[in-house]
């Protein structure tokens, strides 16, 4: 009777102790899901393409950190209005090995045509080493063209839906510098100038062998937002975008 007994103990404690790990092995708290789960809205990639003189599609799209997309429609896309939906991943995958290049975010284009009745582009890159941007006019180069490319056919292919999401927008400092690339005839110290109601100066030349230069403004004048939509707009300059090593460069 005993032995029995014994026995019954034996296998009702193993039950528990099992049941015990089971539950634990199965908690979501241990695993960490709620707090991998990025914040809805919360997106990593930013592309905002601009109208031409034809019927170009004109939206900004954002990859969101679920890797989903959410787009605002402007025109030439579907209905204005904002929408969520699916991207093809594999063509997702090969975009973002594309932009691990420095290729892309440094283009030299000073051999460029200008092209004026092209759509403007500007890219905005949450990259794990820091922010990267780009900003394309009037002037590319066979890479840009190829990544531009990629980017509106993955938002044209993709599979939308109608959304109340929004993306989450960290308005930017007000103590940003810039990298600007002037024109070979273009003297720094006299451009500059047009730019005293920012406070703005050259800090120093960036590229020894192009015309790379890092500007400031005087955050008591005016909004960086201002001044850099007033320089993506400057006949003067090649291009022009947010320094993202302004702690890195003395």
């Amino acid at each position: 009777m005993r032995t029995i007994l014994s026995l019954l103990f034996i296998v009702g404690f193993a039950a528990i102790t099992t049941s015990c790990k089971c539950t634990k092995h199965t908690s979501s708290s241990e695993q960490g899901v709620s707090s991998a789960a990025p914040a809805p809205g919360t997106w990593i990639l930013k592309y905002d393409r601009g109208p031409c003189f034809g019927t170009c599609p004109v939206y900004v799209f954002y990859l969101m950190g679920d890797h989903h997309g959410l787009v605002q429609v402007k025109a030439n896309l579907m209905t204005p209005g904002w929408y969520y939906g699916e991207l093809a991943q594999e063509e997702l995958e090969q975009l973002l090995t594309m932009l691990e290049s420095d290729r892309y975010w440094h283009p030299d284009l000073r051999d460029q045509p200008e092209i004026s009745d092209q759509p403007s582009h500007h890219l905005e890159y949450k990259h794990p080493s820091g922010l990267r941007t780009l900003d394309a006019q009037s002037k590319f180069n066979n890479d840009l063209s190829n990544l531009f490319s990629k980017l509106n056919h993955l938002v044209s292919e993709a599979k939308w839906e109608a959304t109340t999401l929004r993306p989450i927008d960290v308005p930017p400092s007000t103590n940003l510098d810039f990298i600007v690339q002037l024109k070979p005839d273009i003297d720094p110290v006299t451009w500059i100038k047009k730019y005293d109601s920012f406070g703005a100066a050259v800090k120093k030349k960036i590229s020894p062998s192009q015309t790379f230069y890092l500007v400031s403004k005087d955050p008591a004048k005016g909004s960086a937002d201002e001044f850099f939509q007033l320089l993506k707009k400057d006949q003067d300059l090649i291009g022009v975008q947010l320094d993202s090593q302004t702690e890195k460069r003395r």
